[in-house]
């Protein structure tokens, strides 16, 4: 029972409390918030007779903004609804509701109706009230809406924010016609306008000469201006209206015109360009130019710089001259025919030499000015002694022959030696590829790109031609047969995007992260590439981007950070206060709205959360911790509402928490990630799961027990830690422990729901069902939440100084699934750290959802809210017709249909769907294996096999898992250093070990030995199979590849 609490008496206690000589006070009403305390000294408290309450809206202004460039409009809504002061027992709020219900039925996106707190009491007929605010936006092609909300509205067709592409109600300009003539609009201010003129940049007239189709690794190429206009910081590169700066490569058609090359546009994304002193870097170039071409070349720069808001162009087909920068091209020639083009540098020119006057020969006829090429042979590193390295070089390649004696006969005689020199790293590599390492069953790190005929479907998605190490894995990958790693090394994110469809690609950048930033090229990397590896590209269904891709289409504006660190932090400041949500449930207009805030729980030291306490006619303030118990009576908490719930003779009474919740508020998920981006921050949470390494969870995890639908855990408030973040000031990290909750009986369920019912925030995420994080987190039944919030470092007290709080979830649901659609991404828990006597841990990060069906902020997918104000109290005890709490149904629809299987649909129970060993569980096996049915050599580095031993038994598939999924990079120096059952495994060093020769570290098989589950699949680069030893000594031997199995079928080699 709510109420007014009583006086105690001098020597009565409150139980395990306060001392017996403190009286108490504080106390509720009937009314469905948290009072004031009443003031024992003062029971009649302070009279108030006016209050603030929604007035008549005022007309909307609606701008509309014409996308030149882009197409189609977009208009921005908003509407000033002024607060009135009146009568607190006859005014009334407007009705609102119809009015936004109005504009969502007439097409507007995104209706949000935000005012501000209002003063506790006002005088009548004041202007003390403030305003609300209505925003809305609506998109769309063709001829923008009129008759309708203002006729349309005013329309701009040029870029709002002076180029910055957005829109902000109320800001002082949004468009250039909004300052005066001599004026324009820059970040939303008004400027003196710049006329002036840029002019060129001076790179000299001598022409750069570039040496391509290297087979070595060339030098950079760096051109400098001897001028360069734009260095003043008044000047910016524009990346908006026209795009980046390109470049693109033309050539003389015999007419003494340029005309453009089918790939000169490739050459845009590896030059480098410095923008604050103009020098342009090309990296090294392999196989760019057509050999047979001898014309001359010319570089083109397009870009455009900005001045106080003034364009110029220069180039972007526009009828503006690019700048121009004449080439010389010459062909380097493979070994055998010609020279290796290296470079000098001559002044402030970059150019390339031959490596001598005889191999170079060929060179000048490839060029028009290659026959006045200096010959530069300065060289540039410095070694203190050079009798050491000539005989290490020596060693690794017959120095009988004579163009090696030769070449060392030179080194020799220099006492300066530049370790890049071509003539030495050719010897090298030509000699020795692999070094130290046995060439026939070291593992290639060697591999080229080129596009090769599409033969291997999925057509919807690649091109006509994709990459020929693509097309390597998609014939071979799910098969256990023989297999090449050089094409493992090929599939980069270059690779990917040259295959992809062009409309596919574009499709994938029309997708907007919630921070505001387009996907990005790792990200649409993780959605196509990555099953591409882990062989599930058959389950990939690109309708669920598309959809996706076209709610997305009608966000206009794309953020861009910018290099100005105080511009970023201005720009993040302004997107939360643009959006905020204010955390007392008094400072929202809609029933609805202060229902859902009053279930809002915050941390306790975010807003200063206390209980007011008069002793002796003193007040003073008992502080509540994050916990939500008392710092001076931890055996004491509060509820959820905030109170301090005590029983005087059988009957209930609450005192109330006082708090700086009035200036406080929450950031809408978009405006949030969009802030951490601005600031640097991490926009993921990331969840971690820790085990004992003695439990064997990663080796022993079950391939058939399902999972259940769904996890619920519960935050342990005293595990909070909250500490600086790197980057801003403003920035903190918080990390909580979550505990698993009961949800497998009636009891515990019911258990949930009553923990559940008056807390908000909460957050679901989605884990795929072969993902160990999940055997985790079954093992220990906990896991740990890493997030990030923006916070100030500010006094609290001061009304006028916002409040922004941590955004922690007070319990989470981790949803398994299998189904693809649910995994954008094709997300993956990794190991990143293991102790062998102590803990494992997996991580992953999580990003929110883009799909717009689990996204929706009113989705009642996961927990759904019950309005029933009449039958259950709200959480300050009374019964409004809008009371609002949470509900978990265990038989919801997203939980009975998390799994597809054969193509059908339901729960894990219900299909029973198996799981797959990761790479890492089948290496355990495999070295398990050999060590059990094997003698294994232990000669000279000690017990161990050779990495061939174990990788030659793993299919293509499973070990291009290991190296792009499995932490990798941790997982194999532990392995290699004995981490299973103390067996080393060893890189395989020429001539080292007693079978050396045979390939293999494997002596003898044992008698004892069991069936070989994992006989080898992968072959020598000579094309046979080492075939394992039987009991007969030194029976090694090499056999034929065997055939190809097909998904987990291991076939045993035939012995030659």
């Amino acid at each position: 029972m709510s109420g007014e609490i009583p006086t105690f008496d001098c020597g009565t206690i409150l139980a395990g409390w306060f001392p017996p000589d403190i009286p108490i006070d504080g106390g509720g009403d009937d009314n469905g918030g948290p009072p004031e305390p009443p003031d024992f000294e003062d029971k009649e408290g302070e009279k108030v007779d006016c209050c603030c309450f929604i007035g008549t809206p005022e007309e909307p202004d609606i701008t509309t903004i014409i996308m030149g460039m882009e197409g189609g409009w977009t208009q921005f809504y908003r509407q000033v609804i002024p607060m009135v002061c009146e009568y607190c027992a006859t005014g009334s709020d407007t009705d609102t509701d119809s009015l936004i219900q109005s504009l969502e039925d007439a097409g507007w996106e995104g209706v949000e109706m935000v005012c501000p707190p209002p003063p506790p009491n006002c005088s009548c007929g004041s202007e003390e009230c403030p305003d609300c605010v209505i925003t809305a936006t609506k998109s769309g092609t063709g001829q923008p809406p009129a008759g309708s909300w203002h006729g349309g509205g005013p329309q701009e067709s040029e870029g709002a924010g002076g180029g910055s592409g957005d829109y902000v109600p109320g800001a002082e300009c949004n468009f250039n016609s909004d300052c005066s003539e001599d004026q324009t609009c820059i970040d939303h201010e008004c400027f003196p306008r710049w006329d002036g003129s840029p002019g060129f940049p001076d790179y000299g007239t001598s022409e750069l000469v570039i040496t391509t189709n290297c087979t070595e690794d060339c030098q950079d190429y760096i051109l400098d201006p001897g001028t360069w206009p734009f260095a003043d910081s008044d000047w910016e590169i524009g990346t908006y209206s026209y795009g980046p700066p390109w470049w693109q490569l033309t050539r003389d058609n015999g007419q003494n015109t340029a005309g453009p090359m089918n790939d000169g546009n490739q050459y845009a994304w590896v030059v480098n360009v410095d923008f604050e002193n103009g020098k342009i870097t090309f990296p090294s170039i392999s196989g760019f130019f057509t050999p047979t071409i001898l014309t001359p070349y010319f570089l083109n720069l397009h870009m455009e710089v900005i001045h106080n808001g003034t364009s110029t162009l220069y180039g972007y087909g526009s009828g503006n001259d690019p700048i121009i920068i004449p080439i010389v091209h010459q062909t380097a020639f493979t070994a055998g025919t010609g020279g290796q083009g290296r470079v000098g540098t001559l002044g402030e020119r970059t150019v390339s030499q031959t490596s001598n006057p005889t191999q170079g020969k060929g060179l000048a006829n490839s060029g028009s000015l290659g026959e006045s090429l200096p010959k530069n042979r300065t060289s540039k590193v410095r070694i203190p002694s050079f009798r050491g390295l000539v005989k290490a070089g020596a060693a690794l390649f017959n120095t009988e022959r004579k163009g090696t004696r030769e070449t060392i006969a030179s080194l020799k005689e220099k006492r300066v030696v530049n370790l890049n020199d071509p003539k030495l790293k050719r010897e090298y590599q030509k000699k020795r590829p692999t070094g130290f390492i046995d060439s026939d069953i070291a593992l290639s790190q060697q591999f080229s790109n080129s596009m090769v005929p599409n033969t291997r479907g999925f057509n919807e998605l690649f091109k006509d031609e994709i990459d020929i190490n693509i097309s390597y894995l998609l014939k071979n990958g799910n098969k256990l047969q023989n297999w090449d790693n050089k094409y493992l090394n090929g599939i980069t994110v270059g690779a990917l995007l040259n295959s992809l469809r062009p409309e596919v690609l574009e499709m994938f950048r029309k997708i907007i992260n919630e921070d505001g930033i387009p996907l990005s090229d790792k990200q649409i990397f993780g959605i196509v590439g990555s099953r591409i590896l882990d062989g599930s590209l058959n389950k990939l269904d690109l309708t669920v981007y598309e959809k996706i891709a076209a709610k997305h289409e009608k966000r206009k504006v794309t953020l861009i950070r910018s290099t100005d660190h105080n511009i970023n932090q201005k720009a993040a400041l302004s997107i939360l206060e643009d959006s905020w949500v204010p955390l007392d449930p008094s400072g929202e207009g809609r029933a609805g709205a202060q229902e859902m805030m009053q279930n809002w729980k915050v941390f306790s030291t975010d807003i200063n959360k206390y209980i007011p306490i008069r002793i002796n006619g003193k007040e003073r303030k008992y502080y509540v911790a994050d916990d939500n118990t008392f710092i001076e009576r931890s055996t004491l908490s509060i509820e959820d509402g905030d109170y301090y719930k005590y029983y005087s003779d059988g009957i209930e009474h609450r005192i109330y928490c006082k708090s700086e919740k009035d200036h406080a508020f929450i950031a809408s998920t978009g405006a949030r990630q969009k802030a951490l981006s601005l600031l640097g921050g991490e926009t993921a949470r990331t969840i971690s799961a820790s085990t004992d390494a003695s439990a064997d969870v990663e080796f022993n995890y079950s391939l058939s027990s399902p999972r259940q639908n769904y996890y619920v855990l519960s935050a342990v408030l005293s595990s909070l830690e909250t500490t600086p973040a790197k980057g801003s000031y403003l920035l903190k990290e918080s990390k909580i422990t979550y505990q698993l909750m009961d949800t497998s009986t009636a009891s515990g369920l019911s258990g949930v729901n009553d923990y559940i019912k008056y807390k908000l925030p909460w957050r679901a995420y989605t884990v795929g069902d072969d993902d160990r994080l999940l055997d985790y987190l079954e093992h220990t039944g906990k896991i740990e939440i890493k997030q990030q919030d923006i916070l100030f470092d500010a006094p609290k007290t001061n009304k006028r100084t916002p409040l922004l709080v941590r955004q922690v979830p007070w319990y989470i649901i981790i949803w398994p699934t299998n189904r693809q659609e649910n995994l954008l991404f094709n997300p993956k828990s990794e190991i990143i750290s293991w102790e062998p006597s102590g803990l494992v841990t997996r991580e992953q990060k999580f990003y929110p959802t883009l799909d717009p069906i689990l996204s929706n902020s009113k989705s009642s997918k996961f927990i759904t809210q019950l309005y029933d104000g009449s039958v259950t109290p709200n959480v300050y005890g009374n019964h409004p017709p809008y009371s609002r709490r949470s509900y978990l149904l265990s038989g919801a629809y997203l939980y009975e249909n998390g799994y597809k299987v054969r193509g059908e649909v339901g729960s894990a129970q219900k299909l029973a769907p198996t799981r797959t060993k990761t790479t890492f569980r089948k290496i355990k096996e495999i070295i398990t294996e050999l060590n059990n049915n094997y003698l294994i050599d232990d000669e000279g580095l000690g017990y161990g096999l050779n990495t061939f031993d174990v990788i030659s038994r793993l299919g293509l598939t499973e070990y291009a898992k290991y190296r792009a999924f499995e932490s990798y990079a941790l997982l194999d120096p532990l392995m290699r250093n004995g981490l299973i059952a103390g067996v080393k495994v060893y890189d395989p060093i020429r001539n080292a070990g007693k079978l050396a020769i045979k390939k293999t570290r494997l002596l003898q098989r044992k008698s004892t030995a069991t069936t070989d589950n994992y006989p080898p699949v992968k072959s020598m680069s000579s094309g046979y199979i080492v075939v394992p030893p039987t009991t007969v000594p030194n029976s090694n031997a090499f056999g034929e590849v065997p055939s190809a199995g097909e998904r987990g079928t291991r076939r045993s080699p035939r012995t030659l």
